[in-house]
C-alpha cells in the first residue's frame, strides 16, 4: 500500500492503520470507545534495533525507560525512579501518606527553604 492509503477496519470503518507520508506509521480509533492492546504477557513498545522504551508486564510492573536505561518503574508497593525526580510548581510539595490514605507530613520548597511539615498538627517540624 502507497503512503496515506488507509485500511479501514469495522463497520463504520472506524479504525485506520497507514503509514504516512510524514514517515510516521498511524493506528488511529476515529470514534468514541477505547483502543486496546491485549496480550496475556509482556506488551513491549521498542525503538530502533530492539531498544526499550517502555515494557508493561501482565500482573507485574510498567516500566519506562530513556534511552535504553530504565528511569520509572511500578512495584506492588509502589514506584522506583532511577536518577533525578524534578518536581516543577510555585510551591513544590511531596506529600507522605500512610496506609490509613493520611497526609501526616509533607517536604516542601518553602520560598527556597527546605522544610518537613507536620500536616497532623499544622505546624513546621523542620526548616533550613
Amino acid at each position: 500500500m502507497p503512503d496515506d492509503v488507509k485500511l479501514k477496519l469495522g463497520d463504520d470503518n472506524d479504525l485506520e492503520i497507514y503509514n504516512a507520508t510524514n514517515s510516521n506509521s498511524v493506528i488511529k480509533k476515529t470514534t468514541t470507545g477505547g483502543l486496546f492492546l491485549l496480550n496475556d504477557s509482556t506488551t513491549y513498545i521498542q525503538g530502533t534495533f530492539g531498544e526499550d522504551i517502555a515494557r508493561f508486564i501482565k500482573d507485574g510492573a510498567n516500566q519506562f525507560y530513556y534511552d535504553g536505561n530504565l528511569k520509572l518503574s511500578t512495584t506492588s508497593t509502589g514506584s522506583t525512579v532511577s536518577g533525578s525526580l524534578k518536581i516543577d510548581s510555585d510551591y513544590p510539595r511531596i506529600f507522605l501518606t500512610d496506609s490509613n490514605n493520611n497526609s501526616d507530613y509533607s517536604i516542601i520548597n518553602n520560598d527556597g527553604n527546605f522544610a518537613i511539615y507536620d500536616d497532623t498538627n499544622t505546624s513546621y517540624r523542620l526548616t533550613i
